[in-house]
């Protein structure tokens, strides 16, 4: 049996056209930060936290970046693809 277990990241994310005066094909790029609310598991031991880059696409965005645990001792490359 699989157990899943719930990891929750608060943060904030700075989003910006690079492309403002084209309206049908818009360019969004953004950076992000985000700090551990609620671990569970024991995947993550507090603090912890995320900075990534994401790139906005028109049905999808890919978000790349790090993961940074326990006050900078573990750090581990991540990549989201979000729909």
């Amino acid at each position: 049996i699989h157990s899943v277990y719930r990891n929750t990241f608060a943060g904030i994310e700075f989003m910006l056209n690079f492309s403002p005066f084209s309206l049908d094909n818009p360019n969004w790029n953004g950076i992000g930060v985000t700090y551990l609310a609620e671990a569970r598991g024991g995947y993550f031991s507090e603090p912890a936290g995320m900075i990534y880059y994401r790139r906005k696409f028109r049905y999808f965005s890919i978000m790349p970046g790090i993961v940074v645990d326990d006050r900078l001792e573990d750090v581990w490359p991540m990549i989201t693809i979000k729909l």
